[in-house]
């Protein structure tokens, strides 16, 4: 059977008809609506600076062309006056100096006679005393030049037995004796007053308490004489140095070191690449610095200043730190013999100021660099 569209299309509406309807659902409550913020007003937009250029950055220089230089420039009257005068002041300040060098090499030629004549004296007496405290055993010894060559050396105790051993025939008896001696002789050069010389000769020798107090006396009169020579030599060095000052010449870094100041306080020598001082320079300080401290103290406006020195092997910087080194380790050795540290100033030197080579000899220019100085400076 074939239904027709009209009765398709009325079922279906019946169909729709009878189908349940959902009840609605309630609606959410709106929620108010929240102020508005004012709107700020918009800043003016500021104009844009113009770029500097780097090259208007960078100050301006005076360009000089290569063609400039090869022509000289014409100086003016000013500057040619001043040229002669600054040629002027200089000739005349060497010609200030070649003159008062003459002063101070004749002053330094009397005091080094002297100096020679106290030295000889002071020989004559040593070798007097000694010849006082031998025994006939050790001066029969030391008719042999060579014992006597090595007893009389630098050497200390072990090294001169061990020396008499190697190059003698002695007996050990005989070398004991011998070195004996050279003890007691080393002792006795090295009494640095009167006093040490008296409790020396009274504890280790046969001497009679009249020779003693003779030999006592003598030392007394030479060690005065050659402290007097100091304090003379003082005198001279602080007259120079005002002098000096005056005429507008005074000592320059590298300036050489008077000899008249090397006679007042020795140079101290050190071994190479070494700032240790050793007992026998130590104990000639002591009894310098002791001849003259209290004269030196008078002249309030000068100072002992202390140069150390290297000689040219290592690099500047390396010899520059040992000077400070080798003046630094003599310092302490000042100040115990009362010298303030407001009265003492140091410098290195380094390897910049050598003494004049005069012969090929390198070993012994080096070690003469190898030092420190102590002169005396203005304040």
């Amino acid at each position: 059977m074939v239904r027709s569209p009209f009765i398709i299309i009325a079922s279906a509406i019946l169909l729709v008809a009878c189908t349940p309807v959902e009840p609605a659902k309630p609606a959410k409550p709106v929620e108010p609506v929240k102020s508005v913020q004012p709107v700020q007003p918009v800043q003016p937009v500021q104009p844009v600076q113009p770029v500097k250029s780097v090259e208007s950055a960078i100050p301006s220089k005076p360009v000089i062309y290569l063609e400039d230089l090869a022509t000289s420039k014409q100086l003016g009257q000013a500057e040619i006056l001043e040229n002669r005068q600054i040629k002027k002041t200089y000739q005349e300040k060497m010609a200030i100096i070649a003159q008062v060098s003459k002063e101070d090499i004749k002053e330094l030629k009397k005091i080094q006679a002297e100096k020679e004549k106290i030295q000889d004296e002071k020989k004559l007496f040593t070798g007097k005393l000694l010849k006082m405290i031998q025994s006939d055993e050790i001066k029969a010894l030391l008719n042999d030049k060579n014992v006597a060559d090595l007893v009389n050396s630098e050497l200390n105790s072990e090294e001169l037995e061990a020396k008499l051993r190697e190059k003698t025939n002695l007996s050990d008896d005989e070398i004991k004796k011998l070195v004996a001696y050279s003890k007691l002789r080393t002792e006795i050069i090295a009494a640095k007053d009167t006093k040490a010389l008296e409790k020396i000769l009274r504890e280790k020798t046969n001497l009679s308490d009249e020779k003693i107090k003779e030999l006592a006396a003598s030392k007394h009169q030479l060690d005065k004489k050659e402290k007097d020579l100091k304090i003379d030599a003082l005198a001279k060095i602080y007259k120079r140095l005002l002098r000096n000052r005056k005429l507008g010449i005074e000592n320059a870094f590298c300036a050489k070191t008077a000899a008249i100041d090397q006679f007042v306080l020795a140079p101290i020598m050190f071994e190479y690449d070494d700032f240790s001082v050793h007992k026998k320079a130590s104990n000639k300080l002591y009894s310098e610095v002791d001849m003259i401290f209290d004269e030196a103290v008078r002249y309030r406006n000068i100072i002992l200043q202390i140069e150390g020195n290297c000689d040219e092997r290592g690099s500047n910087g390396y010899n520059k730190s040992l000077g400070d080194r080798r003046w630094t380790g003599i310092t302490p050795l000042v100040t115990s013999q009362h010298f303030s540290t407001n009265d003492i100033r140091g410098v290195s030197k380094g390897e910049e100021c050598p003494t004049e080579r005069i012969t090929g000899n390198m070993e012994a220019w080096w070690q003469d660099n190898r030092r420190s100085d102590l002169v005396w400076v203005l304040r």
